[in-house]
């Protein structure tokens, strides 16, 4: 980044939670410090690399002051254990320009291993087909969606992976919200949905294609159905 540039805070890009969502995940994913040089010490990790011009006192403050001035990093004052060394190289581009490297691996392990995932092969995305009434809300963090007496509205929409989806109630009737292949999503009951202004969320984390149905009013292929295309 240029002189000047002002870094984004992980946690405004999380939304309004961000912040706890923050601590909530390391408090869950990361390690004691005993368990995390355990990790290295089993993978036989030493230490990350650096390039060897760096040892050049001179030249590596300008790259640290060249790296404040960005704001790419940041100082702190404190008397706490620094808990992980990072290293720092570069690499050249073809367009002649150098691509700044930082050397991470060893806070790999402080995380725990991730939950798993189910993600669709480059084969089975090519095979989904979008409507030409589908619409389109990639790149959108979240999604509102009405439900009507009898019908979902915005009946076919695209989204990006991680949007999180609103469903709401604005009918009469009482409405639930079931995926048409058992299993692709945690349904949301009909408690949820029961009255006029109630409304429910769900985050489609992983691409693919998810019709849905309101098991009231319609089966997974007929009535009150509905369908959600995430994409990469």
């Amino acid at each position: 980044p240029e002189p000047g540039s002002t870094p984004m805070p992980l946690a405004s890009l999380l939304g309004c939670d961000g912040q706890q969502w923050v601590r909530d995940f390391c408090r869950a994913k990361v390690l004691p410090k005993q368990d995390a040089e355990g990790a290295k010490k089993a993978a036989g990790f030493r230490r990350p690399y650096s390039d060897p011009t760096l040892r050049c006192a001179p030249i590596y403050g300008r790259l640290v002051r060249r790296m404040l001035d960005a704001g790419v990093v940041d100082v702190t004052v404190s008397d706490r254990e620094a808990l992980q060394e990072v290293g720092v190289f570069a690499v050249r581009k073809k367009s002649g320009s150098q691509r700044l490297v930082v050397d991470a691996r060893g806070s790999n392990y402080w995380f725990r291993e991730p939950g798993h995932v189910r993600l669709p092969t480059g084969s089975s995305l090519s095979l989904i087909e979008i409507p030409d009434d589908a619409l389109d809300h990639s790149g959108m963090e979240r999604v509102a969606l009405d439900i009507q007496d009898n019908a979902f509205t915005q009946r076919v929409v695209v989204v990006s992976a991680g949007t999180e989806i609103t469903w709401t109630n604005q009918g009469r009737n009482e409405h639930n919200v079931r995926p048409a292949v058992e299993g692709a999503f945690e349904p949301i009951s009909t408690l949820d949905l029961a009255e006029k202004g109630d409304s429910a969320s769900l985050v489609f984390e992983t691409p693919g294609d998810f019709p849905y149905f309101c098991s009231l009013h319609g089966t997974a292929t007929n009535g009150q159905t509905g369908r959600v295309i995430v994409v990469p």
